[in-house]
């Protein structure tokens, strides 16, 4: 499936990355997911997937333009963006005073991920820089070595962006631009889809072109605005299983409950301070309400901005998805425990 991916966008193609390298690569950040409920081999793929999807909105309706080197460095973000995870969460790493925390007080996991990321695309033989910037390489002409440090720079931030203690500052800073300096080039409105839940089958079908972005015409972007849409991009992709139809995001949200929980058994053992419950039973009667949460509080805010640069028929499907979830989760709620309608409240 990766290798399908990078292929369909034309990157190894355009870097001049024979398959077999480009599969070594691929076996080597495999290799470095842990057997995790959650952020394992399969949650890398999932995310590349999803910015894939993301990437061919973009390019659909040609915001940007972005370079090869930009979306190159994006999909390998997807994709190793959790390398070496081990199944705590930086809570853990902070209250055990790891020797990770030790290293980097900031963004632990995360600058744990870009480094171990950048071990591997670094890698004589099975990484992607040396091949990329090689004298046969497309981008060789450009200065190799400042090719070089660019690239890694770009996975390098991109990783660090998906640490969720950063999230209320880069949504943030993302909101201020989106809503000040491109409101000129804004349509009229946001789309007409109903996001209130109960809209026919969510959206599903082929997304229809003929549906135009709530962009009136296609964004030219500076390279820094470029950035800043990369990092939402892969945000979006790193958090999209909740806006999954239902049972593939209460497959996804049934893992992370379960990396919590051995997280939780983990403390309770080493008598650490305590982030998350050891208690399955605790677990299971907040998960409806956790999911229904963090989809209204975090997710769906966070899709309802980034979509202003697809096309409305894809806007309107991931909203109606978001808000069927969302209904579902709070009812589920409900009735699992017992709740009447002034306790759900």
């Amino acid at each position: 499936m990766t290798l399908s991916v990078f292929n369909e966008a034309g990157l190894l193609r355009h870097f001049n990355v024979p398959e077999a390298r480009a599969t070594r690569f691929f076996d080597r950040v495999y290799e470095l997911y842990g057997a995790n409920p959650y952020h394992n081999a399969l949650h890398g793929q999932d995310v590349l997937s999803a910015a894939h999807c993301l990437m061919q909105q973009l390019r659909k309706l040609r915001h940007g333009p972005f370079t090869p080197l930009e979306v190159l460095a994006l999909y390998v973000a997807a994709l190793g963006h959790d390398a070496g995870h081990f199944g705590v969460n930086n809570a853990y790493l902070v209250n055990s005073r790891h020797a990770l925390y030790k290293k980097s007080p900031t963004s632990t996991l995360e600058n744990f991920h870009a480094r171990t990321l950048a071990g591997v695309l670094t890698h004589p033989e099975d990484g992607l820089v040396d091949c990329l910037f090689s004298d046969d390489g497309a981008e060789a002409s450009v200065g190799r070595g400042c090719q070089r440090e660019l690239f890694l720079d770009k996975v390098n931030r991109l990783v660090l962006a998906t640490d969720m203690a950063q999230h209320k500052g880069l949504f943030g800073e993302f909101v201020g631009w989106v809503d000040g300096e491109l409101t000129e080039g804004r349509g009229d409105s946001d789309g007409d889809c109903d996001s209130g839940g109960g809209g026919g089958d969510g959206g599903g079908g082929e997304d229809d072109d003929s549906q135009a972005s709530p962009w009136q015409q296609p964004l030219i972007l500076d390279e820094s605005q470029r950035m800043s849409l990369l990092v939402m991009t892969l945000k979006c992709a790193d958090l999209s299983n909740l806006v999954q139809h239902l049972p593939l995001a209460d497959s996804w949200g049934h893992r992370i409950m379960e990396e919590n929980l051995a997280q939780g058994v983990l403390e309770e053992r080493e008598s650490v301070t305590q982030t998350t419950t050891p208690s399955r039973e605790a677990a299971t009667k907040n998960y409806y309400n956790h999911q229904a949460g963090f989809l209204e509080f975090v997710v769906k805010p966070l899709f309802e901005k980034y979509c202003v640069f697809t096309s409305s028929a894809f806007r309107c499907r991931v909203l109606e998805i978001a808000a069927t979830n969302l209904v579902t989760w709070r009812q589920k709620h409900i009735e699992a425990n017992g709740l009447g309608d002034e306790e759900a409240k």
